[in-house]
């Protein structure tokens, strides 16, 4: 898909740069009366307000939009994840914005100042495109990442896609999981798995871009996708599948919405807007049936899982132990899915119990965590009795339960913000290798575009990775966030190179 830089889309973007604050002052001002007004929330929402006026002058600008599209989807989760999104769905449930976090000026401080150094290394990165592009074109030209598939080849990709998808969802879920660590046949299926909706990018650029298939076609593919993210959300008990594929349709269709030129109208409009709320209605719903089975879902097949959500009654969620769900924040599962502010309060204090013996067996789990990214045969040449198994450790739940407060289950998400700072034992240092990390991280996404003949063209891979590139923003820890930049980005590309080599030659044959 391609972006004509020659487009004018700025009257579009001065209205939603207009609402976007609007909206901010709004709820901003139905903060104060919902709770009691202190100093805490006027700082609070002080610095949402501040936060945002930046934000919509980097975002809703025309010519970093067109340009870096990604980038500035990156820097908008940032804002909506820990700012934006506390404020928004707090005000529409009328709750205070404070409510359910244990330190929450510390939480917004630190969140905003998160989101300022993400900014800047935007800023630096941008600066040294033209040079970024001219290394790309010399060395990495070989790689098929830009290449699309006609309408037939794309068919045979997507019949492909479900096959393995079915497979493993089938096959190796729950009590019939039989992946093992090292097991290089299903590693590989797995990784293949990860381009699962590479087949509707294809058909969307055939149908906004190439109109090469009918309006009938292109809806049937869509509800196949939108059907099957919630089937198989509900088959595997994973919400992340669910939102995987919800996420990448929106973020589709919001590209068009942008960048096609005269193609959506008022009315078009409305009904994307209706159909998002629809789909949040529905995410939330399916959500809270995922949460009510989840305890079952590693002693039982699909099916049985599948038909345990479709009958279970949704009430609130406990873990094991009897205690209720400490992650909430709005109480509404497929909002507090995206604010991200929670994991990193939570973390923050329950890690302010930890010892400093503590806190260095958790810098320990971090680093190795890191390690076990590397493919464990390679591991083994050093270390022989190497298992990543041992260091499958979720750092929320190595705090909350070494804190001695409150113990959340196995899986309890954290920060790797939080997890900097207790590894460096230092703020400054901390957001230092943020601004690193967030300057590798924009090169990598760079990576995935380039300028020919006046366009910007974006690669079919970063169409797949924006959904874990935007969660990356919240990641749970270091491992986690280098996980995603670097090893799912290496595979997905890797994998997305041999399909379009194979497709190529079998078009050259034919």
């Amino acid at each position: 898909m391609n972006i004509n830089l020659d487009n004018d889309i700025s009257v579009g973007l001065k209205k939603s740069k207009f609402f976007f604050l609007i909206l901010t002052f709004i709820s901003s001002i139905i903060q104060t009366f919902i709770g009691p007004i202190n100093y805490e929330l006027l700082f609070i929402l002080i610095i949402i307000i501040f936060s945002n006026i930046i934000l919509v002058n980097v975002f809703f600008d025309q010519e970093n939009l067109k340009r870096y599209f990604f980038p500035c989807v990156i820097i908008l989760a940032a804002n909506l994840f820990y700012l934006s999104f506390p404020l928004f769905s707090k005000t529409l449930l009328l709750q205070n914005i404070t409510i359910n976090l244990d330190l929450p000026l510390n939480s917004f401080g630190i969140s905003s100042v998160y989101f300022f150094s993400i900014l800047f290394s935007f800023t630096i990165i941008k600066n040294n495109e033209e040079k970024k592009i001219l290394i790309k074109k010399k060395n990495l030209g070989y790689l098929k990442i830009f290449t699309y598939s006609n309408i037939k080849s794309t068919n045979i990709i997507f019949i492909f896609f479900f096959i393995i998808k079915i497979y493993i969802t089938v096959f190796d879920r729950g009590v019939n999981s039989s992946t093992e660590y090292g097991d290089i046949t299903m590693k590989l299926l797995y990784g293949i798995d990860l381009l699962f909706f590479l087949p509707f990018i294809l058909y969307f650029q055939l149908y906004f871009f190439k109109k090469e298939i009918s309006l009938k076609f292109f809806s049937i593919i869509l509800f196949i996708y939108l059907f099957s993210s919630f089937i198989l959300g509900l088959s595997t008990n994973s919400r992340s599948i669910m939102v995987e594929g919800i996420f990448t349709i929106i973020i589709c269709f919001i590209f068009v919405i942008i960048f096609k030129k005269n193609y959506f109208n008022f009315k078009k409009m409305i009904t994307f807007l209706i159909s998002l709320f629809i789909l949040i209605f529905i995410v939330n719903y399916s959500s809270d049936k995922i949460l009510d089975v989840r305890v079952d879902r590693a002693n039982v097949s699909t099916y049985d899982i599948f038909q345990k959500s479709l009958s279970s009654n949704v009430g609130v969620h406990k873990f094991d132990n009897g205690i209720v769900k400490i992650e909430d924040y709005t109480g509404f599962n497929a909002l507090d899915r995206f604010n991200k502010i929670k994991y990193l309060d939570k973390s923050l204090y329950y890690s302010g119990f930890l010892s400093p013996i503590e806190k260095e067996i958790l810098t320990k789990i971090s680093v190795m965590k890191i390690i076990s990214l590397i493919p464990t045969n390679i591991i083994r040449l050093f270390d022989q009795d190497f298992n990543k198994r041992d260091h499958d450790i979720h750092t929320g739940s190595f705090i909350e339960y070494n804190s001695g407060i409150r113990f959340g289950g196995l899986k309890s998400r954290a920060s790797f913000l939080n997890e900097l700072f207790i590894i460096t034992d230092s703020i400054i240092l901390s957001f230092f290798i943020t601004i690193i990390l967030f300057m590798i991280f924009f090169k990598v996404i760079f990576f995935f575009q380039k300028t020919q003949n006046n366009e910007i063209v974006f690669s079919p891979i970063i169409f797949i990775l924006i959904y874990q590139f935007s969660y990356t923003i919240g990641a749970d820890s270091l491992g986690q966030f280098f996980g995603s930049v670097f090893r799912l980005t290496f595979q997905t590309t890797i994998i997305y190179h041999f399909i379009m080599l194979f497709n190529l030659k079998l078009l050259d044959k034919k």
